[in-house]
């Protein structure tokens, strides 16, 4: 994917945090590596609970920009 402010290609990136032993978080994410501009994919959490495991996705709107 190109970025939409300098037109270089952006890099695909993930960041995962966890905040307890029963949760997760993991986001993806395009960031250009020149100008720092971020597009947002994917967020997903997982959890457990007296052990099953609940799985959420929320994907968010990709910009798709052409020159």
């Amino acid at each position: 994917m190109k970025c939409p402010r300098c037109g270089h290609e952006m890099d695909y990136r993930k960041e995962t945090e966890t905040f307890d032993r029963n949760y997760k978080a993991i986001q993806t994410y395009y960031k250009c590596p020149i100008c720092g501009y971020r597009i947002n994919d994917q967020y997903i959490t997982l959890s457990g609970v007296n052990g099953s495991l609940k799985i959420s996705v929320r994907t968010t709107v990709r910009m798709h920009v052409t020159k």
